[in-house]
This record gives C-alpha cells, sequence and structure tokens, in this order.
C-alpha cells in the first residue's frame, strides 16, 4: 500500500485561506488531488494521488501544472512533490514533468524485539519544563544554524511536540522532540552539541527515550537517506525502515 504522507491533524485544521489543496473531478467525482504545505516558508511541499481508473488520461499532469501556476502567484521560492517510492506512478511522472529528485527519507519503525540494552548510561534526557525551552531553542539554533529566537518561536508553535533535554550529569548537550502524527509517536529534531559527538551519548540518550515512550505504543522516526551516520545509529538501537519518499524539485520557471 502506498503512503500519501498527509497528516490527519493538519488537514482537520484547514481554513478557508489555505492557498493549497487541489483536486480534480469528472462528472463531479474526484478523481484526483494534491495537497500542500510550507507556505511561506523556504520551500512548498505537495503530496497526491489519482484514482487507478483516471491513471494515464492527463489527470496528475493538469494537477502538476495546476499547482505550479499556484505557486507562482502565490511567489513561491521553491515546490518540493513527495512521493513514496513504492509507487511506480509517480517516478514517470514526475520526471516526465520536469521534475529532479533532490533528496529522500527512509521512515524507520522501532522493532521492539531488536531493542539492543545499553549500560551503563553516561547520559540521561528527560522532558524539558517550560521554562527550560529557551535552553531547548539555543541548542536546536546551534545545530540548525539559525537564530535563537526562531528556533524558540518554531517550538512554541509546535504545541503537539513533548521536547527532551539530553544532559551528560546536569550539562545539557542535546535535545529531540516526539509528536503524534496520524496517532503514531514519531522522533523528531534529534541532535547532539558537536563538542559531545562520537562518544556514544547519542545512543544512550535515544535509548532513554525509546525506554519512557515504546510504552505508548510503536515508535517511529524519519532520517535522509544520505546521513549515512544517523542511520547506522539508528538502526543499532532497533529502527528498521519500512519506506522511503523521495522529494522532487518541480521547477517554477517554466510554462
Amino acid at each position: 500500500m502506498i503512503d500519501l504522507r498527509l497528516r490527519t491533524e493538519t488537514l482537520a485544521a484547514r481554513t478557508a485561506q489555505h492557498p493549497g489543496d487541489l483536486v480534480a473531478t469528472r462528472g463531479g467525482v474526484v478523481v484526483g488531488f494534491i495537497s500542500t504545505d510550507g507556505w511561506g516558508g523556504p520551500a512548498v511541499e505537495a503530496t497526491g494521488a489519482v484514482l487507478p481508473a483516471a491513471r494515464r488520461s492527463g489527470v496528475g499532469r493538469a494537477l502538476l501544472v495546476a499547482l505550479q501556476e499556484q505557486c507562482r502567484a502565490q511567489a513561491a521560492g521553491r515546490l518540493l512533490v513527495l512521493a513514496d517510492r513504492g509507487s511506480r506512478a509517480a517516478r514517470p511522472l514526475l520526471s516526465g514533468a520536469g521534475a529532479t529528485l533532490a533528496h529522500a527519507e527512509h521512515v524507520m519503525q522501532l522493532d521492539a524485539s531488536a531493542v539492543a540494552a545499553v549500560a551503563p548510561r553516561a547520559v540521561t534526557a528527560r522532558q524539558a519544563t517550560p521554562a527550560e525551552l529557551p535552553l531547548v531553542a539555543a541548542l536546536i539554533a546551534a545545530d540548525w544554524g539559525a537564530g535563537e529566537e526562531f528556533a524558540l518561536e518554531t517550538i512554541r508553535g509546535n504545541t503537539g511536540a513533548t521536547y527532551y533535554l539530553v544532559l551528560h550529569g546536569e550539562t545539557p548537550i542535546g535535545t529531540l522532540n516526539v509528536q503524534i502524527v496520524n496517532g503514531r509517536a514519531y522522533i523528531y529534531g534529534f541532535s547532539i552539541a558537536a563538542e559531545h559527538r562520537r562518544r556514544g551519548f547519542g545512543r544512550q540518550a535515544l535509548m532513554t527515550v525509546i525506554d519512557h515512550e515504546r510504552a505508548h505504543g510503536a515508535l517511529f522516526l524519519e532520517v535522509d537517506e544520505m546521513n549515512a551516520h544517523a542511520y547506522v545509529l539508528y538502526c543499532s538501537v532497533g529502527f528498521r525502515t519500512i519506506r522511503t519518499f523521495d522529494y522532487w524539485d518541480l521547477p517554477l520557471n517554466t510554462r
């Protein structure tokens, strides 16, 4: 089964002012759609589908053209279209529309039977208090190379996330957050301060968070396909790849 990577929580919060979300109809029946996110940011991200019976009839291409026009009208800087690598229809459609593969991300799920014990642990991880969020923002800003105010605004806007501090003794050395997406718990934003890397602290921190979170059900995360170090780390604590999403860069300067 193909995953469209749609967040039901985000769709439920849509307003009439949202500039994206296109549908194609035939005889009053919806046969295809594109959903978008990221307007106002560095890149608009889009995903969608066409009913099997309506494929190879121009519906998908028409939706992409309409999306390109919409992005130009909204002065979007970049358009990335997400596609499940398991889709046989996505690659020819997107490459035929002039898109190029920008990068890819693996979705990984924790295999409880493969979780290895890590003892003793030199670091701990615990939920950050509201008063500690500026400290979390400073750690994120250092990792992103961004401003602390921007990082703090991002944290405060991410109301459904639980932020963790990674501590070496009493010293904060990293952070991550856990979000519920379509009823699943995902780990996001995992980072360890540069001066504390390559010492096994990341693995120990992940194991501590796994201990906290896996009691609530399955646990997932996402990692860039080219980030071999992180991928090996996640595999070492029991995560396994279940799906890969390709990000296609669709040009906006052609008509």
